[in-house]
């Protein structure tokens, strides 16, 4: 499916993360650290047919191992949408919006393990060993990409 991806605010983002990161909970926590960064980048994927909401992803500045990058957080894809290109075209407006800083090289990510083959298509790297991360407690690894 084609998206417009668009930047919007931070607050934009957190029905989304809510309905997908957090399962619907309302308790949830869904601003994150580094939300009102002033270099951060909060990028939302548009139906053209309606304009709805369809997909998120934040981007800002942390450090990864000493090295000067960015980190990519609260990812999320509406579920009847998921597997459909959305993600694929946030990643890569979010690579290229990072990229066009000029700021940084290296762009990285706590990702669910159940997304890892995702980011390997996308020429992302798997580090690490497996960890539990969020308040889901699920399986992650670090991916990376340099840029």
């Amino acid at each position: 499916m084609h998206v417009v991806v668009r930047r919007v605010t931070a607050r934009q983002t957190h029905d989304l993360r809510r309905s997908v990161l957090r399962d619907g909970d309302p308790e949830s926590v869904v601003v994150f650290p580094g939300d009102d960064d002033p270099g951060a980048i909060h990028l939302a994927a548009f139906d053209p047919a309606d304009d709805t909401m369809v997909g998120i992803a934040t981007f800002f500045p942390s450090p990864f191992e000493g090295r000067p990058a960015y980190q990519l957080r609260g990812m999320a894809v509406i579920p009847s949408l998921q597997g459909q290109g959305v993600g694929a075209q946030l990643l890569e407006a979010g690579v290229e919006a990072v990229r066009a800083l000029g700021t940084v090289s290296l762009l990285w990510a706590n990702g669910r393990d159940s997304a890892l083959g995702f980011y390997e298509r996308h020429g992302w790297k798997v580090v690490g060993d497996q960890f539990e991360y969020g308040p889901m407690r699920l399986p992650h690894h670090v991916v990376l990409t340099e840029l």
